[in-house]
């Protein structure tokens, strides 16, 4: 089986990737308050709003499948079909230089969007002659993955899960909880609801502006 390496570059992967560059924001991991101590850069995301504005132009996303797919694969990828369930699967595909891959996605049940993110290795698509295109996958669709946040009672998210908010001042902290004031994403914040108890606390919300307590054990 041929590797599913994306033709060589071209201007309509060149507009995604400067789209998914200007458009990326910072966010928090989601397991830790506080970031890492590296020299790394924090996490950034892509809001779904700005995913969903540019896969709106469905020619757009025609033309990239265009690019990345052989003649003798585009039966097989209904435009339809990657455009309501698989925009963020191609997108990081493309991110990884693999947007031809998306044959070994579409119509396979467990395998789009909504089941992101992928962390079986045993039930990932197969392709044989690419072995680290699980690894590669794993590490970049945290990009695509950042969540609508709502009122709940826990939240716990993988290590490597990017949240869409910007973690402010520290306002206080008992026993094993830090109270934050926390940036969220327009696009990702579900929490414009009237206040109300949560486990004995209480959140806020003021335009994008919330408060979360944390547990430090996290």
């Amino acid at each position: 089986m041929p590797s599913p390496q994306s033709p060589p570059f071209n201007e309509a992967i060149e507009e995604f990737q400067t789209f998914v560059s200007q458009r990326c924001q910072q966010g928090s991991f989601g397991a830790l308050p506080e970031q890492p101590e590296t020299d790394c850069a924090p996490p950034r995301y892509l809001p779904d709003p700005d995913r969903e504005e540019f896969f709106r132009d469905v020619e757009r996303l025609k033309r990239l499948l265009d690019v990345v797919l052989r003649p003798e694969d585009r039966h097989r990828v209904r435009l339809d079909a990657v455009h309501q369930s698989y925009t963020r699967v191609f997108s990081t595909l493309l991110c990884i230089g693999r947007g031809a891959a998306i044959t070994f996605f579409v119509n396979r049940p467990g395998f789009t969007d909504e089941h992101l993110p992928f962390t079986n290795r045993n039930s990932f698509p197969n392709t044989f002659s690419d072995e680290t295109f699980f690894d590669d996958f794993c590490k970049r669709q945290w990009m695509f993955c950042a969540p609508k946040l709502d009122f709940q009672e826990w939240w716990q998210w993988e290590s490597e899960r990017i949240l869409p908010v910007v973690y402010g001042e520290e306002l206080g902290r008992g026993g094993s909880a830090k109270t934050f004031l926390l940036k969220v994403h327009p696009g990702h914040n579900n929490l414009h609801r009237e206040p109300r108890k949560v486990r004995g606390q209480r959140r806020h919300w003021r335009s994008n502006l919330s408060l979360a307590k944390l547990d430090i054990g996290w």
